[in-house]
């Protein structure tokens, strides 16, 4: 009981009681009395002796319970809060506190629970308790004591166990066959090499080599620790621990799920799936580029999709003339078969950006060309699309006409965050025939106009 309900349960105790007293017209001691206790009149003692042992305690407690009661709001709060708690910390059933729980109970998953052999956790009056693992064969047998030699148990390292003290009988106190290292297989023996080595199948103990028994057998066990915990560097089966085994190894990994799937909670480096970290986590997350940028599509792992417009101006092209028979400024113009013009630009997006959709434009002055791909468009050497004098406008200084040509292209051929190249190839016979000039409603100079549409698609 809490000392606040102690302190609670005896205070009603003793106001029953006072009720209970036929009323006294004795003196001021008798009517004191009544409560239990005489009241000092020296003002600087609290309380004085009682008049037994029962009425100090009483009183004592009266006036700690005074004490608490004038005490502020909020540390009654708290303490209200705590004894009428639905789940306490520490109870059955409830978290745990440090790691810890209230008497008779073990700590298991962060729960309180009943204790017991095989949960797991080394309760009081337990040596050992490897869960599961628990053996009367075993490094921690089933009642959780821990194997030693003269149990009565034939356990890991032991090639014999007659559970007595005498050490001239078929089985030593060493828990030795008395024939064991002879080379014969013998009564109680499991094997007899005639050898000490233990790091092959037959122990000098002349039992099997197994998982569990503390020794490196050769060419099966990567390691050995003579327990069968999964939450060490050696798991149960004699392996090294490593991520992806679907073990977590204490102080080393956040998590295993025992696959290499990133869009779940386990990254495949045994980390914790969480924003930021590059991978659209099922059911949790709309996109995640692994960065905390905004603008670029994806903010806190939600989608957020923006347009980014790059203009390529006419400055910054190569391989075509810069003039021509239409005499213009803003203009480049094929100069004969095979001709090349070429320009690059730089990507500010992040690398990760989730691109969905690109456009891009260029201003067609002259398509005179009837072969198809007269210009062919390309990014990233990638074809994009084509124009010929079937899309317009025709070969004429006169004619004043401008086209636009507006492709819409594979986001894979495009590279967030890097430099991009545009090319157009000229498969025309002659020069002069194919031209294009400033992109309709960009600014004046614009050779291409990249449209970048970032999102979640």
């Amino acid at each position: 009981m809490s000392s606040r309900s102690r302190t609670l349960y005896l205070t009603a105790l003793l106001s029953g009681l006072a009720l209970a007293l036929p009323a006294c017209s004795g003196g001021e001691d008798e009517t004191n009395a009544t409560f239990g206790a005489t009241v000092s009149s020296d003002p600087t003692s609290s309380l004085t002796t009682s008049t037994s042992a029962t009425t100090t305690d009483a009183t004592t407690t009266d006036a700690t319970d005074a004490s608490s009661s004038t005490g502020s709001t909020s540390e009654t709060s708290e303490t209200d809060a705590t004894t009428t708690s639905g789940c306490p910390d520490g109870s059955m059933g409830c978290a745990c506190v440090d790691g810890g729980c209230d008497g008779g109970l073990s700590c298991v998953n962060d729960v309180c629970e009943a204790a017991g052999c095989g949960d797991g956790v080394v309760n009081d009056g337990e040596e050992c308790d490897e869960g599961d693992a628990n053996a009367d064969e075993g490094t921690c047998k089933s009642d959780c004591t821990s194997q030693v030699c003269g149990d009565g148990f034939v356990g890991p390292r032991e090639g014999c166990d007659d559970g007595n003290d005498v050490d001239d009988d078929a089985c030593s106190n060493s828990c030795v066959p008395q024939t064991c290292g002879d080379g014969e297989l013998q009564g109680g023996e499991a094997c007899d090499d005639g050898n000490d080595d233990n790091t092959d199948a037959c122990l000098d103990t002349c039992a099997l080599a197994s998982c569990g028994d503390g020794f490196i057998q050769e060419g099966v066990e990567a390691c050995d620790d003579a327990n069968m915990s999964d939450a060490d560097e050696c798991v149960g089966a004699c392996q090294l621990a490593a991520c992806g085994d679907g073990f977590v190894q204490d102080g080393v990994e956040a998590c295993d799920d025992g696959n290499d799937v990133n869009t779940d909670a386990c990254l495949d480096t045994c980390e914790v799936a969480s924003c930021g970290d590059g991978f659209v986590q099922d059911g949790v997350e709309e996109c995640d580029d692994g960065n905390g940028d905004d603008g670029d599509g994806c903010e806190a792992c939600k989608c957020a999709p923006v347009v980014v417009t790059y203009d390529i101006p006419f400055s910054d092209t190569s391989g075509w003339a810069n003039s021509g028979c239409c005499n213009e400024a803003n203009y480049r113009v094929a100069n004969g078969a095979g001709a090349l013009l070429s320009a690059t630009f730089m990507d500010n997006l992040p690398v990760n950006a989730a691109i969905t959709d690109i456009q891009v434009i260029t201003g067609i002055r002259h398509a005179c060309e009837s072969v198809q791909n007269a210009m062919l468009f390309q990014l990233n050497d990638n074809d994009i699309g084509g124009w010929n004098s079937s899309n317009g406008p025709h070969c004429s200084c006169g004619n004043p006409a401008i086209a636009t040509s507006t492709f819409n292209v594979d986001p894979s051929f495009y590279d967030p965050g890097a430099p991009n190249k545009l090319d157009i190839h000229h498969n025309g016979t002659g020069s002069c025939h194919q031209a294009i000039t400033s992109v309709p409603n960009a600014p004046v100079g614009t050779a291409f106009r990249v449209v970048v549409s970032v999102g979640c698609g």
